[in-house]
């Protein structure tokens, strides 16, 4: 399907099941979206970002059942065509990045087995250097980097989530941690 800032839809798309063992297609998910970016939880639940539309509802489906699951959060989490959609298992909770409008923001939205709960933004987020969309979660979940530097804080509840911890000074292409040594590696 063609992607389109202006399409109303109905939209179609398909998520491709990928046996790493042998590199082959294990099954395809038919989804009613036209998917432009993915996050999967520890439970099975595939969150959708759309291609198309100005104010699309995130599409959540369920892995173990291949069905659609409810969006019923105050009338579903909508998101602007194009945006990036990551998730931090340490909080059971998604961000999103939505990077066609001007500045860029910072949602996120806590969620249980799928099913979201609270969906809130930072007013603030406008003020990050650029907030790229690549964003890395700490394996223990505090923080976010992006590839621009910015480290966000991230935290179980809204009060404190998504506050600039620090700026690292240069632009980074990867991140990897290292728990155990407390260490941050920035690969450039």
């Amino acid at each position: 399907m063609k992607s389109d800032v202006y399409s109303n839809g109905p939209y179609t798309g398909a998520i491709a099941e990928i046996d790493t063992n042998y590199f082959t297609l294990s099954k395809t998910l038919e989804v009613k979206a036209n998917p432009f970016d993915i996050a999967v939880d520890e439970n099975g639940n595939l969150y959708i970002s759309s291609a198309s539309g100005q104010d699309e509802n995130i599409k959540i489906y369920s892995l173990q059942k291949n069905i659609e699951v409810p969006n019923s959060i105050s009338g579903n989490v909508g998101l602007y065509a194009g945006t990036y959609i990551f998730y931090n298992s340490a909080a059971s909770k998604l961000y999103f990045i939505s990077i066609a409008l001007s500045p860029n923001r910072l949602n996120a939205v806590e969620v249980n087995n799928g099913i979201p709960k609270q969906e809130y933004y930072d007013e603030t987020s406008s003020y990050y250097k650029g907030l790229h969309p690549f964003v890395k979660v700490s394996p223990d979940g505090t923080s976010l980097y992006d590839n621009l530097g910015n480290v966000i804080e991230s935290t179980m509840f809204e009060s404190g989530d998504m506050v600039q911890r620090f700026i690292l000074g240069k632009s980074y292409n990867d991140y990897a941690f290292s728990l155990q040594n407390g260490f941050v590696f920035g690969a450039a």
